[in-house]
């Protein structure tokens, strides 16, 4: 928004709203086309590996990755951008020697190996969004393959489901199958335990603590819960406890695996791999703290899922090590926030800091002062890094930059403090949002000059957001709206619930040249434009859902993401959604426009679009 007192005329350009992505809803005469050109996932975290003939499939939260046994390299990665419906997987099964089932928090898909080495995505099955119901797992049942959902329960692969007579709704986690009986835990800690041929529920069991995984064990069923580790047989449960000195410790279970129907692999949530044989829990290898997600033994060596380190062959014959995953991916797959810093790509991750894309693939950023970053911001020269801390500044070249050097002024307090929220409006200035007010950055020469300015100013307490143009800066808040302000620190307006805005909670600002974009927590989004004039969008005109993570604008229109996807809101005010759109996941966390290409960030992986208009 150039001057909240100068009218500034519209550019209407028409888009045609359709062709190659699907829309739910198309009210525009035109089009804009989103072709999907890079995507970039970590496989650290391993829900389920299956063996085939040459390979190791490992179903992961940033698609699906397939290694050599013998050569111990990657062979194949598959993704949204593949045809997958989405990253997050959690399941696998075995069709045949060249096909396999995959099942995920959105869907699932099969999967063929061709003669030529190549996989094929097909078959592919999306779940509604309004209900999150993922696959679980794959669970075989007199000769029929049903996939286990988190809601729906045991559904055959041909569509019908098998009803279990039980007293209340339940949430299922994990399934396991012993000859006639079949067993699901719940994530409340309930086992019910199904009797096939006799159609009823042979017994139940109440745990305190939700049910993880469940194997097979002789006649009866291993239990692995979030506190303990038990048998079970004909319906009575025994706590399996390890031996540590004179005393016996609870083993926290996180993956388990059937050797034989006595003889059971365990891998625990700080790193141990135990083995379950003769009655007796013994120790076999230690991984470095990290938590066991999957075990699958084959032979003399096993292949295990190791949080943030991926898929890992254990081998029994010399007792090494070797961790099968890409260091070069990008660091994490929730990415909050992307931006060019000059010609590098920069982004913001959940939990996992800040990573870069170099020649050579995703680097970590060189040590902040915390993983857990709350802003980016950008002039091309300087590189803003803000988080629970306080703030740390980088070079062009990524290179940190000793604050006591650099910056000048009375507020040396902030770079040991917490800062929020970050923008760069143009070269040199610089806005940070704290706890206690902002913080105005200004170069001046090499060096910057520091001005704060405090609540008594008026700059509320619970900012959520920051966007700025030439001329404001916009502060979105919890509670109270957004409240604008001139860069000299003068106050200017609020927009409010209900006159400018469906609700006080602001999630995300953007500006552009036609005015700004408020998505909200629950409400959708508001445009207020040059005029003053509001427009409210929503679910009822187009939009995905109401839950507002990110908008950004591109030329005269605005794309926005929520927690059901992507959706874009024309020049015109038409809105509407890219339902089934080639995406890592329907959770959207940030996005950014750099000239012709959109990068998408969610919580399943992070992916680049060629934007055009038709």
């Amino acid at each position: 928004m150039k001057n909240l007192h100068r009218k500034v005329g519209l550019m209407l350009i028409s888009f045609i709203l359709g062709g190659i992505l699907g829309l739910t809803s198309v009210h525009a005469a035109t089009s804009v086309v989103l072709t999907p050109t890079e995507e970039y996932t970590n496989t650290g975290n391993v829900h389920d590996i299956l063996i085939t003939e040459d390979s190791i499939w490992a179903a992961t939260d940033g698609g699906l990755v397939a290694y050599d046994k013998t050569r111990l390299r990657e062979t194949h990665r598959l993704t949204s951008k593949d045809g997958l419906f989405g990253n997050a997987l959690r399941s696998l099964h075995a069709k045949s020697n060249t096909a396999i089932t995959v099942g995920g928090d959105f869907g699932s898909a099969n999967i063929t190996f061709k003669a030529d080495g190549k996989a094929t995505v097909s078959d592919v099955e999306r779940h509604h969004l309004t209900t999150f119901d993922p696959i679980v797992d794959f669970l075989t049942i007199e000769e029929q393959v049903y996939a286990l959902h988190f809601q729906t329960g045991l559904v055959a692969m041909s569509g019908k489901r098998m009803e279990l007579p039980v007293a209340h709704r339940l949430f299922w986690n994990t399934g396991a199958v012993n000859g006639g009986l079949v067993a699901l835990g719940a994530a409340d800690g309930t086992v019910v335990v199904y009797d096939v041929s006799r159609k009823m529920v042979a017994y139940t069991l109440q745990f305190v603590s939700p049910t993880i995984k469940l194997v097979p064990y002789k006649n009866g069923f291993i239990v692995a819960t979030q506190t303990e580790l038990y048998t079970v047989q004909n319906g009575i449960a025994h706590p399996l406890r390890l031996s540590a000195g004179n005393q016996s410790v609870a083993i926290l279970a996180t993956g388990l695996a059937n050797v034989s129907a006595d003889h059971v692999l365990l891998g625990t949530a700080d790193g141990m791999l135990l083995r379950l044989k003769d009655g007796t829990v013994q120790r076999e290898a230690q991984f470095a703290g990290e938590r066991v997600t999957t075990i699958e033994p084959e032979g003399n060596q096993i292949w295990l899922g190791i949080s943030q380190k991926g898929l890992v062959r254990y081998s029994l014959f010399d007792n090494t090590t070797v961790y099968l995953r890409n260091e070069s991916e990008i660091c994490s797959n929730h990415v909050t926030q992307s931006l060019y810093h000059g010609d590098t790509l920069v982004i913001r991750t959940f939990d996992s800091g800040v990573c870069y894309l170099s020649k050579q693939g995703w680097k970590q950023l060189q040590a902040g002062k915390s993983q857990y970053v709350h802003g980016l911001a950008s002039d091309g020269k300087t590189l803003v890094v803000t988080d629970s801390d306080g703030i740390t500044l980088y070079d062009e070249q990524l290179q940190p930059v000793e604050e006591s050097r650099y910056i000048v002024g009375p507020m040396h307090w902030l770079s040991r403090s917490a800062a929020l929220s970050a923008v760069s409006p143009k070269r040199g200035l610089f806005f940070i949002a704290s706890p206690f007010g902002i913080a105005k950055l200004q170069r001046m020469n090499d060096r910057f000059k520091t001005t704060f300015w405090k609540k008594k100013r008026g700059i509320p307490g619970d900012i959520t957001s920051l966007a700025a143009d030439d001329s404001f800066l916009y502060i979105g808040t919890e509670s109270r709206g957004v409240r604008v302000f001139s860069h000299k620190g003068k106050f200017i307006t609020d927009y409010l619930d209900p006159t400018h805005l469906p609700e006080a909670w602001t999630m995300t600002l953007s500006t552009s040249e036609k005015g700004l974009f408020v998505g909200t927590c629950q409400e959708g989004v508001a445009e207020i434009d040059n005029n003053q004039k509001v427009t409210f969008y929503n679910a009822h005109t187009g939009l995905a859902d109401n839950r507002i993570i990110a908008v950004a604008t591109f030329y005269s229109g605005t794309f926005v993401g929520g927690l059901h996807g992507l959706s874009y809101i024309d020049g015109a005010g038409n809105s509407v959604h890219f339902e089934h759109m080639a995406a890592p996941d329907p959770r959207s966390a940030s996005i950014y426009v750099h000239n012709q290409t959109m990068w998408y960030g969610t919580e399943s992986g992070l992916i680049s679009y060629r934007v055009s208009n038709n």
